[in-house]
């Protein structure tokens, strides 16, 4: 969303979280711009590579470093590429 591009442009790197059933109380905080406070309030969030979140509880996370950002119509748009991944095969582990 717009709401990114800030962070995104700022800082290259993002989680993306692959969220299980039980995580969806937690889908509000994040699809609504004016609950911005609560998205890492409810949950098991954890500081991950280079502080970024992620939810311990998720079935996998995947760190992630723009490799590419490409202007497109009225927004950017970005290429990147996974740094690092945590899975609940191995669920205490963030590896870099």
């Amino acid at each position: 969303t717009a709401g990114l591009h800030p962070a995104l442009s700022a800082h290259g790197r993002f989680c993306v979280n692959l969220l299980a059933g039980s995580h969806h109380p937690l889908l509000g905080a994040f699809a609504q711009s004016s609950r911005r406070a609560e998205r890492f309030v409810a949950g098991d969030w954890q500081d991950g590579c280079d502080s970024l979140p992620y939810l311990a509880s998720a079935p996998a996370a995947v760190c992630c470093e723009v490799d590419q950002r490409i202007d497109y119509a009225t927004q950017p748009r970005w290429k990147a590429g996974p740094v690092s991944q945590r899975s609940e095969s191995a669920p205490d582990s963030v590896t870099a």
